[in-house]
């Protein structure tokens, strides 16, 4: 995603929700007479190869990113500005995945949201590298239209979101779930 994408995304969305093109966001706090819920807390780390050793001015280091660090708006971006990071010290990878792989490899430091490198972290492919401003502390929200004009679906994530089964899925997104808990998807076909 390019910046002006994700900058169209974010200005976009309570178009979408006040429309009802969408019935829910999951991501930064969103204004505009709608009902913004904070549903998540977690923290943005940078993160390299335990072999590489990072001293010095931050702004020098290379820089890995997913698409969010090319947005912005983005709590990457904004992490990479504060520490005053040039344009030419950033490579932008097609995804998250192939930014840390690339960190793993040695190729420089990523940024990453901490409970979602874990398992990297765990098994040494990673490590979280001290840099001024880290750990972030982020929250997600989850937005919707006021009550009185929230959809069945809206309301059933909302409800969701607030179980100890959901923060569980959110801090382990691998980790699947125990055999009696899992419900196959699903698929209606219609013929005529």
């Amino acid at each position: 995603m390019d910046a002006s994408a994700g900058q169209a995304l974010t200005s976009e969305m309570p178009v979408l929700l006040g429309s009802r093109l969408a019935d829910a966001a999951l991501g930064p706090l969103l204004e505009s007479g709608l009902h913004s819920t904070p549903v998540f807390r977690c923290s943005l780390v940078a993160v390299a190869s335990p072999r590489a050793r990072y001293r010095g001015n931050p702004a020098k280091w290379p820089w890995l990113v997913g698409p969010s660090g090319a947005d912005p708006e983005s709590e990457t971006a904004q992490l990479l500005r504060r520490l005053g990071v040039p344009d030419s010290e950033i490579s932008v990878y097609p995804n998250q995945t192939a930014a840390w792989s690339a960190a793993a490899s040695g190729a420089g430091v990523s940024v990453a949201i901490e409970h979602l490198a874990a398992p990297q972290l765990r098994r040494g492919e990673l490590a979280v590298v001290p840099a001024p401003g880290t750990p972030t502390t982020l929250c997600w929200h989850l937005t919707t239209l006021p009550a009185d004009r929230l959809s069945t679906a809206a309301a059933a994530l909302r409800h969701f979101l607030s179980t100890p089964a959901a923060m569980q899925v959110m801090r382990s997104p691998g980790a699947g779930v125990p055999p009696s808990r899992f419900r196959p998807p699903v698929y209606v076909t219609i013929w005529s």
